[in-house]
């Protein structure tokens, strides 16, 4: 047996470190030389918060104190692949069989660890240690277990090795948790972050990270957006890998997918490599608008959201992280200064930037419009209040980014004069208004109010009656009546004058 005790008090805890997501070790002094039965312990160092560590009993061991004798566990038949059972019942490790001294090997080849751990079942279960989330000990101790040569296999797939070959033995967990972080990018700083504010119709990057540590086999990264949100499924990359991993996409819609990771790339990689997956999305005509509210606000599926996650090993569930995207709306209220509303107005809107184009929009009646999406067939760029007395003279814009805004009046409501200037404003991402400058000396008020209890945008635009014009039978007439009559009086004064002077 002493083939098989150098290979697990030997180098092994080295050679795990490098090959495998588990860890076997052997509680080496089992049964003393007088006959004494005494109870063996393990305990696992660096724990980590929230993780399961489960035990497995692969053999029993007996030992006179020098040698070590393994045994089937009652019940098994055979020994798992990479280890055989000789004639005397005794497990022996194949690789080493009919070897000595230095030729022994001192190491588990991967299939060996595979082997074991597929060996195992419920049934060889042990102990179950869950660690909790403050983990403050960052450790943990088995007592009392049978004699024998054991299986360590945590959640995360971390490493644990043996460093000491006595009943109390120790192992450590020598592997953080590969973990995930998933940010969106604000396009008008090109920063990530947890959120951002989009028009309805834009590109919207995401950026999700992966921190690899070893051990990690049968990793997956998977997303999931809102309807209101599409994936644009060309955009998908990975860094740092060229290959070893496959794009799946879910349902053949546009709102899921996934990246499966090939074991032997991942086990490829350093300790604490980062693996960043880039794709976009579209924001689209479904979008929630403004800020949400309700009991669920806060939680994914309320607004614009996407989510993502990692799993790997026997850890189906590390949780979501995700983002939200915000767009927002805009109400525009015509009147007269006296508080009249006006029909027949017309506007178009744009960015307050040099050159920039009014903004398509969809016409879905009564006032309302939606910033236009690319696949959107029927568009304009004409904003009209309607006459009707429910929405006369109100104008609703939905799906607007967070900017400064430029709204130019192109007709005037009859009897009106069209505003000389447009009018600036600006939606920021707290959904708060301003003006710009002094909006060109223009009769604005642009204030804040809530609906259903989100804030919005609105805008008051006055417009003001034009002066009127002499017409015939006003006042232009008489001046000519008038000064007609002054012209006849002087042309008969003056032949009177004349006849005069010439008589004499």
């Amino acid at each position: 047996m002493k083939g098989l005790k150098k290979l697990l008090t030997g180098v092994l805890a080295a050679t795990m470190i490098m090959s495998a997501s588990i860890s076997v070790c052997a509680a080496e002094t089992v049964t003393r030389a007088d006959g004494v039965t005494g109870a063996a312990t393990i305990t696992v160092k660096n724990t980590h918060a929230n993780e399961t560590y489960k035990i497995y009993k692969v053999f029993d061991a007996t030992t006179d104190g020098t040698n070590i004798s393994y045994k089937l566990v009652s019940g098994k038949t055979e020994a798992p692949a990479g280890f055989e059972v000789d004639t005397a019942g005794n497990v022996l490790y194949t690789a080493n069989k009919d070897k000595t001294g230095d030729a022994v090997s001192k190491e588990l080849t991967q299939a060996d660890i595979e082997a074991i751990k597929a060996y195992v079942t419920d049934a060889d279960l042990v102990a179950t240690v869950v660690e909790d989330a403050e983990n403050t000990d960052k450790a943990f101790t088995v007592s009392n277990l049978p004699y024998g040569y054991y299986f360590i296999q945590t959640t995360t797939g971390a490493l644990v090795t043996v460093n000491s070959t006595n009943p109390n033995a120790e192992v450590a967990d020598k592997n953080g948790t590969t973990t995930t972080d998933k940010k969106v990018e604000e396009d008008s700083t090109g920063d990530f972050g947890d959120k951002d504010d989009a028009d309805i119709g834009q590109t919207v990057n995401f950026k999700s990270t992966i921190t690899v540590q070893p051990g990690v086999r049968g990793l997956k990264f998977e997303d999931e957006m809102t309807k209101s949100l599409d994936l644009v499924k060309g955009s998908v990359k990975v860094d740092t890998l060229t290959e070893g991993y496959t794009v799946n996409y879910v349902d053949n819609d546009n709102q899921h997918f996934n990246i499966t990771f090939d074991d032997d790339a991942i086990a490829a990689l350093a300790k604490d490599t980062v693996i960043t997956i880039t794709y976009s999305a579209v924001l689209n005509e479904n979008a929630v608008i403004g800020i949400p509210t309700g009991d669920d606000s806060n939680a994914f599926g309320a607004g614009n959201d996407n989510k993502s996650r990692i799993t790997y090993d026997n850890h189906p569930d590390l949780g979501w992280d995700w983002t939200r995207t915000y767009t927002y709306k805009l109400d525009i209220v015509k009147n007269d200064g006296n508080g009249t509303k006006l029909a027949g107005a017309e506007f178009e809107l744009s960015l307050n930037t040099k050159d920039a184009k009014a903004i398509k929009v969809v016409d879905l009646g009564n006032g309302e419009y939606r910033v236009a999406t690319a696949s959107d067939e029927t568009t304009t760029t004409t904003l009209v209040t309607p006459s009707d007395e429910e929405h006369k003279g109100l104008i609703k814009i939905t799906g607007l980014d967070a900017d400064q805004y430029k709204l130019t009046e192109t007709k005037a409501p009859e009897g009106y004069n069209l505003l000389t200037a447009p009018i600036t404003f600006t939606i920021t991402s707290k959904t708060a208004t301003e003006q710009g400058d002094d909006n060109n000396h223009q009769a604005v008020n642009v204030v804040g109010y809530e609906e259903n209890g989100a804030p919005f945008t609105a805008l008051t635009v006055e417009n003001t009656a034009g002066s009127i014009l002499p017409s015939t039978g006003g006042m232009g007439t008489t001046i000519f009546y008038v000064l007609g009559v002054v012209l006849i009086v002087a042309g008969a004064a003056y032949f009177i004058v004349r006849r005069k002077q010439n008589a004499e």
